[in-house]
């Protein structure tokens, strides 16, 4: 199995996960993926009566213990510090169908993050200004045989039917 080592958030919100071992084809689809199946999560507590708060507070508690873990710059400590703050408070002092409502719009921000993020992957995959994710799994698992649009149409793919599942629940 793969580890996560650390993890950086820059100004311009884009953010950096530096892992070991794993499966590299899932390492590297991971954060697509996960933010897809993370967002139909929550919003399918959104829905459920009563899990709002208890997902919120889960939330916070999580984000505080994977910041003091893994956030090694000074933007990931205090975004991750600033949000687990956020989400406490706000499952602390909620009422009611506010929590459902913010869980909601999380869920969706979330999700709706993640499938642009991939639109970007494919959209600069084709090129050779900057290294993504689609050209390390066409590097490192085909030696460049397929090319790395291939392979971000398939994440992407891959991440909305990750998505759809949980919407449909």
């Amino acid at each position: 199995g793969g580890r996560l080592v650390d993890f950086t958030i820059a100004w311009d919100t884009s953010g950096l996960a530096y892992t070991s071992g794993g499966f590299r084809a899932l390492v590297l689809m991971a954060g697509y993926m996960g933010g897809c199946a993370w967002g139909g999560a929550m919003l399918v507590a959104a829905r459920a009566r009563g899990w709002a708060r208890p997902v919120l507070f889960a939330l916070a508690g999580f984000l505080a213990v994977f910041t003091l873990l893994y956030a090694r710059n000074l933007c990931g400590i205090l975004v991750g510090f600033g949000w687990a703050g956020f989400f406490g408070l706000a499952a602390w002092h909620g009422r009611g169908w506010h929590l459902s409502l913010l869980l909601s719009f999380l869920a969706m921000r979330n999700s709706i993050n993640a499938l642009t993020d991939l639109r970007d992957l494919v959209v600069i995959s084709g090129t050779r200004a900057t290294v993504t994710d689609a050209q390390l799994m066409s590097t490192e698992m085909t030696h460049g045989l397929v090319p790395s649009l291939v392979f971000a149409l398939a994440t992407g793919l891959a991440s909305l039917a990750v998505f759809l599942c949980f919407a449909w629940l």
